[in-house]
């Protein structure tokens, strides 16, 4: 026995929601949206540069993230890919940002301007594995697009141990 469907309401995204409930998240999602005229041209691009180092037993992969276009870049987020079997994702600076995994919310960017965020990546062997990702955005009309970052290395090289006194792992970190 299957329970009954509930009745569909006109232009509701789901089922259960109420036509109040349904013109609130319409107004939220007007106000919400950056508005530039629709014909205004988009000039300009969107600019992402990373940069790795080791840095205290870590691998910082820092991504800049500037606005070169004439019109704000919404909902802007940055995801980073890696071999999450060479590294773990430790932390995510700065703290105040919006995060679930390696998926972080940079918010609107204004034309002009810059932002950067740092990614703590702790290796789990001494080895070399690739680090890329994307920045997407989307246009005031609603268009998603999308950058692809510059893969980069992310090199771990181990000390060489001669006796098992020097040998200690906390001597990594």
């Amino acid at each position: 026995a299957q329970a009954p469907a509930a009745p569909a309401r006109a232009g509701a995204d789901v089922p259960w929601m109420t036509a109040a409930d349904y013109e609130r998240k319409k107004a939220r999602q007007a106000s919400a949206a950056p508005t530039v005229p629709a014909t205004t041209a988009v000039t300009g691009k969107v600019e992402v540069n990373p940069e790795s180092e080791f840095y205290q037993g870590f691998v910082r992969f820092t991504v800049t993230v500037t606005n070169g276009m004439n019109v704000p870049a919404g909902r802007t987020q940055v995801i980073l890919d890696y071999n999450e079997d060479i590294l773990r994702l430790q932390r995510i600076e700065p703290k105040n940002l919006r995060a679930a995994g390696s998926r972080v919310l940079l918010g609107d960017l204004k034309p002009g301007d810059t932002r950067q965020l740092t990614y703590y990546l702790d290796p789990q062997i001494c080895t070399e594995s690739l680090v890329d990702g994307v920045v997407q955005y989307k246009l005031p009309d609603g268009k998603p697009k999308a950058i692809n970052m510059r893969p980069m290395k992310a090199e771990v090289v181990c000390p060489l141990f001669f006796t098992k006194e020097v040998a200690s792992s906390a001597l990594l970190k």
